[in-house]
């Protein structure tokens, strides 16, 4: 399983994408992906089946088009790398799965370094061979829903062209608008300021922002990750660990929210709280969490004020 830490956009080589026609809203469209900022002049590979174009990307810098299954990647040069792979955001950054099989050809050296061209799966299968090249005109079909991570790389340059594709599907995760939370928040009557957003009608907050604030009070918790299991484990009335980055301000603008994956752990049991993953990070139901650890939550709406209280207990609003 390949896995990413995460990091800024400049550990990615900035890719410019020009798109060969905008998505329709009614019908799919085939995008031409060119991601080397007219250093050859071509697109690198295309993608079939495109929905729409996401406003917000799901890797910093690395756009992403939701899709109709199947959508097809075609090269449209020779490339040294063809990658595509599911993915998915855990707490430290994401992962990737195996990737996904090319069909087309390549051409390969054995372990006497004889060159010859010959079918991607052949050589994919048969460890003697080492690929040098994929041709143009290879083809990767992703036909289940969820989120893939396609890179290429051009034989002659040391750069590389990047997308994300969502296939749409009944099991694929349904992402949300979330525009930023305008409401003051008041922390035990201390005004304090969170990169928050409104999903779907209710405000959710990054945990370990709030994990960060109740800290030092009765209603204090611990987050702790479990990369083995992709779960979040939550501890009641331990003191919260910070991992930096907590309390950072947002750049006021709207986001695409996802659906976190992980499972979710509270004192070692099974728990649901809805929550979803913004640019690499959890955020959660302000109210669920609040019941979780029965901290107060009130609103007044004359002020447009949002107070975390943890002198009082939950209550239902």
């Amino acid at each position: 399983m390949k896995r990413f830490i995460k990091a800024s956009g400049a550990l990615f080589l900035a890719v410019f994408l020009a798109i060969s026609a905008p998505a329709a809203a009614a019908s799919v469209q085939t995008v031409s992906i060119d991601g080397y900022s007219g250093e050859v002049g071509t697109s690198q590979f295309t993608i079939s089946n495109v929905l729409q174009k996401e406003a917000d990307d799901y890797f910093e810098g690395v756009p992403t088009y939701t899709c109709e299954a199947p959508a097809v990647i075609t090269t449209t040069v020779d490339l040294s790398e063809l990658y595509v792979a599911s993915v998915k955001v855990v707490e430290d950054g994401w992962e990737e799965g195996v990737p996904l099989s090319v069909d087309g050809f390549c051409v390969v050296y054995d372990d006497s370094f004889a060159k010859q061209t010959m079918s991607c799966k052949e050589a994919e299968n048969n460890q003697q061979y080492m690929i040098s090249s994929y041709k143009s005109g290879c083809t990767v079909t992703v036909d289940k829903p969820g989120t893939y991570h396609i890179t290429v790389r051009h034989v002659n340059f040391d750069s590389f062209a990047e997308a994300v594709i969502i296939i749409k599907g009944d099991d694929a995760p349904v992402a949300a608008k979330a525009a930023p939370t305008t409401a003051k928040v008041l922390v035990n009557g201390t005004a304090t300021s969170f990169d928050a957003y409104a999903i779907n009608g209710n405000n959710y907050f990054k945990l370990r922002d709030l994990a960060k604030v109740v800290s030092g009070t009765k209603k204090q918790f611990e987050v702790m990750w479990d990369a083995g299991k992709n779960a979040i484990n939550l501890k009641s009335g331990n003191t919260y660990t910070p991992v930096g980055g907590e309390l950072m301000k947002g750049n006021g603008t709207q986001k695409t929210a996802t659906p976190c994956t992980s499972s979710i752990y509270k004192d070692g049991v099974a728990v649901t709280l809805t929550a979803y993953t913004i640019n690499g990070n959890n955020y959660f139901k302000l109210r669920d969490v609040a019941q979780a650890f029965d901290i107060g939550v009130t609103w007044d709406a004359k002020t447009a004020t949002i107070g975390i209280d943890t002198a009082i207990s939950y209550t239902p609003n």
